[in-house]
């Protein structure tokens, strides 16, 4: 059984190829509409986990940290007492 593309076949296809279609004869519009719908379903995702978070903090429950570049790394309470970003 041979995988299956987006483009070459599948349950997608149709929304593909009519995207691809308006890409060629509208290409500025197609592309603002794009770029606002991701940006948009991004927006709407962070500001759900932003919620989610503030939350947890709330009830007290540590599971995790973001870190500056938005990562995300396991709580390791043990850095503070050996000398982490956090001690002084």
């Amino acid at each position: 059984m041979q995988p299956r593309s987006l483009a070459a076949g599948g349950p997608f296809r149709r929304l593909w190829s009519a995207y691809e279609r308006q890409l060629q004869r509208h290409p500025i519009s197609t592309q603002m509409t794009t770029s606002f719908l991701l940006w948009g379903v991004g927006d709407v995702l962070a500001q759900r986990l932003e919620h989610y978070e503030q939350q947890q903090a709330k009830k007290g429950e540590r599971g995790t940290h973001k870190t500056p570049g938005g990562a995300w790394l396991p709580a390791c309470p043990h850095t503070r007492a050996q000398g982490g970003p956090d001690h002084a």
